[in-house]
């Protein structure tokens, strides 16, 4: 690996991204015109779909095919990590968020055992960021991110040959396909069903989150089962209790008693419409119970 003499620690990050710079390109050729979406934009906003029959791989996420063209977007401080047997064409892509455990990629790994695996990975924009908008969060996920996926990568000797890092005009979207291991930047035209419920999960949750399964194109077209953890139903049922018997005023204090900002009040609420929507229509219960661990479908509203 490039990085075998180096101490893979914040103090040694400016070396670290030199020579992760010096590595081919993920992307060949060059995208014409680099991506200016910024991660707080590009939330709202996603990219063109490019390609017919691509698979959204949801920050947070991973999945795995063989033919099957699989993509990502919203890569701004997270890192997406590809892993390619060039012989069999097996591709995962993972997108490692700050929510991620890192101990949790041993299962990705798992599905390559005993083969060779090269490995490409774009993100962390913010990591070398001159831009006060950026300092803080942004930049100090960026490089957490990096690290600790540069970790991973090491434990395993996985052969990185390809990097895209440390670059505010990297693209946030792109899709690879792995019969090919070409990569270009867009957005897949196969939108995630649980994409905006993962958010909300990730971002309700605390850290070292289980990465999660969306595909195994090698098995199934259909999205992988998604558990709710224990957490987030208690915070959503408690919510929606709130919601029904408190004024706006008595909302914005109940937030602040559960250490969140009021400002978030309506991205909360939208949330909870989402949960909502969810349940079955014979559910005598009204708040979620920890036995909805099945694959949720989203009503838009």
């Amino acid at each position: 690996m490039i990085l075998s003499d180096l101490p893979l620690t914040d103090d040694h990050l400016g070396e670290i991204i030199t020579r992760l710079k010096t590595l081919p390109h993920p992307f060949e050729p060059l995208p014409e015109t680099p991506a200016t979406a910024v991660t707080s934009r590009s939330f709202h906003k996603s990219a063109t779909p490019i390609q017919d029959q691509s698979y959204m791989i949801s920050q947070g996420c991973y999945g795995l095919s063989q033919d099957k063209p699989i993509g990502t977007q919203h890569v701004g401080n997270c890192v997406a990590i590809i892993l390619r047997n060039p012989q069999t064409n097996l591709t995962s892509l993972i997108h490692f968020d700050a929510h991620t455990d890192p101990k949790s990629l041993d299962k990705v790994f798992q599905a390559f055992e005993g083969q060779p695996i090269e490995a490409a990975i774009i993100g962390a924009k913010y990591a070398e960021t001159t831009d006060q908008k950026f300092k803080g969060y942004y930049q100090d996920t960026s490089r957490t991110n990096l690290l600790n996926v540069l970790s991973i990568l090491a434990a395993r000797n996985v052969n990185l040959t390809s990097a895209w890092v440390a670059d505010i005009n990297q693209p946030h979207a792109f899709i690879i396909t792995p019969k090919s291991g070409q990569m270009e930047v867009g957005a897949p035209s196969i939108s995630d069903p649980e994409q905006n419920i993962l958010f909300a999960t990730r971002y309700f949750s605390s850290n070292n989150q289980a990465i999660a399964l969306a595909y195994d194109l090698t098995h199934s077209t259909e999205r992988a089962l998604m558990p709710l953890d224990t957490e987030t139903i208690d915070f959503f049922n408690r919510f929606e209790e709130a919601t029904r018997t408190k004024n706006k005023e008595g909302l914005d204090e109940w937030m602040i008693a559960n250490k969140r900002n009021p400002d978030d009040l309506p991205f909360f609420t939208s949330m909870l419409k989402h949960y909502q929507a969810s349940q079955t229509t014979d559910q005598s219960a009204q708040g979620i119970t920890t036995e909805q661990t099945a694959a949720i479908s989203l009503i838009p509203h």
